[in-house]
């Protein structure tokens, strides 16, 4: 718990003020809602009951808060993934500003290779009821 109080102390886009959109910035949606296959979620997808994870993008071009001197508060992007109660494969979706995805943080202790770096389309196995924290590598 003391590394993932450290990750949101560190990085602003987990720290927003304002709620999150889908609006497009710079690039990319503040907001993306993947599903495993690495694409982005439709309508219909958010009553498939065989959908088993759900990623998350915040895109950190689209970061545009300001901190409390009107500075503009930078980010990296970063995905986070949400596993269910059932093991399923998680295709890793293309970060818009970057060629890779680092796991930065996880709820699996046991992980052999916690903060290793995997390519765009690569396919994750998750076992159930965890919780994967991805910074896009440019």
């Amino acid at each position: 718990v003391r590394d993932l109080i450290a990750l949101r102390k560190a990085h602003p886009i987990f720290r927003r003020r304002s709620f999150l959109t889908g609006t497009r910035r710079n690039g990319c949606k503040d907001v993306s809602w993947i599903k495993p296959t690495g694409s982005e979620m439709r309508g219909a997808d958010w009553h498939n009951s065989k959908i088993y994870a759900l990623g998350m993008i915040l895109c950190g071009s689209a970061f545009t808060e300001v901190d409390r001197r009107g500075l503009p508060r930078r980010d990296d992007t970063y995905l986070i993934l949400l596993h269910s109660h059932k093991r399923c494969y998680f295709k890793l979706p293309p970060p818009s500003d970057a060629t890779a995805w680092e796991r930065v943080w996880n709820t699996e202790p046991s992980l052999k290779d916690p903060m290793r770096r995997y390519q765009v389309g690569e396919r994750l196995r998750l076992d159930p009821y965890q919780l994967s924290v991805f910074k896009a590598i440019v």
